[in-house]
């Protein structure tokens, strides 16, 4: 009985998060834009427990959490609604859904759209992209559902025998919306992550799920730089790079940026490239990262 009011408290704090609108100690300035940061860290860790139903938890402690009821060594799948929300084709056994950016949708159809991916999947876990409006984003995923979650929330999941880390939100400028509740990440916020999650383990490679690149140039740093012991960077916002169809990553291998396919649209590089609409895979496998981009469809 202590549990269950215990998990009627959380989700009821969860979901007032996600409608109240944006954290006011959040609002920021970007260049000479207003916008949201929807990145932070606190301070002191909290330990909670969402009952995803069909034997599945979600078990968060501080920065961290495990999904609960999953075979360890099912996939991830990684996508994005940036050019539109689609029904994405999650096959069977995939342990979590991510997206990331969220297409500058409306609030009902994007609870509908992470709603219908929740219902073929323990979990989603969703990012918000520059544009996207921080409290639109809160609500719409209070609607869809307790399996679906905020990436600005749940931040170092681990499954598919990886940890992967999800950081919303650009510090560029240019990217961030006029209407001034766009998501934005800072550079203190991913340092105080990766001060929380520390080196990554050898056998459990951690993998970057982020809107917004980080720098290859040290005299031009940006915010996802302070992100350390990352296998492979997967990025949903602008990236003018292809990746590979199928990739295996040892452990010690230069971490790629990866672009991350778009749900409904294809996405164009100047490699020159298409990389149609469709999904990454992803697992590890006794240290490796193995990535599979697969076209939706």
């Amino acid at each position: 009985m202590r549990r269950r009011r215990q998990e009627g408290r959380l989700l009821i704090a969860l979901a007032l998060a996600a409608v109240s609108g944006c954290r006011c100690k959040g609002e920021t300035k970007i260049g000479d834009k207003r916008a949201f940061a929807c990145a932070e860290v606190p301070s002191k860790d909290v330990h909670d427990e969402i009952d995803l139903g069909d034997g599945k938890r979600l078990v968060r402690d501080g920065v961290r959490a495990v999904l609960r009821g999953v075979p360890e060594d099912q996939p991830a799948l990684i996508t994005s609604f940036e050019g539109g929300a689609a029904d994405v084709p999650v096959p069977v056994g995939v342990a979590a859904v991510f997206v990331v950016g969220l297409g500058r949708l409306p609030r009902e159809p994007l609870g509908k759209a992470l709603g219908a991916i929740a219902a073929k999947a323990p979990l989603v876990v969703a990012l918000a992209g520059p544009e996207d409006e921080v409290d639109l984003v809160r609500g719409a995923i209070a609607d869809a559902g307790k399996r679906v979650v905020d990436g600005g929330v749940v931040r170092a999941l681990s499954i598919a025998n990886l940890e992967i880390v999800s950081v919303p939100g650009s510090d560029d400028p240019s990217s961030i919306a006029e209407h001034g509740r766009g998501c934005v990440v800072r550079p203190e916020d991913v340092r105080a992550l990766a001060g929380k999650l520390g080196p990554a383990s050898k056998d459990r490679p951690r993998i970057a799920v982020v809107y917004a690149a980080p720098s290859r140039d040290p005299a031009r740093p940006l915010a996802n730089d302070p992100l350390t012991d990352v296998g492979a960077w997967l990025v949903g916002g602008p990236l003018d790079r292809d990746g590979a169809v199928e990739l295996a990553l040892p452990p010690g291998a230069p971490p790629p940026l990866l672009p991350v396919p778009r749900a409904a649209a294809p996405r164009t590089t100047s490699t020159p490239g298409v990389i149609p609409a469709g999904y990454l895979l992803l697992r590890g496998d006794g240290g490796v990262v193995q990535l599979r981009r697969e076209v939706a469809g």
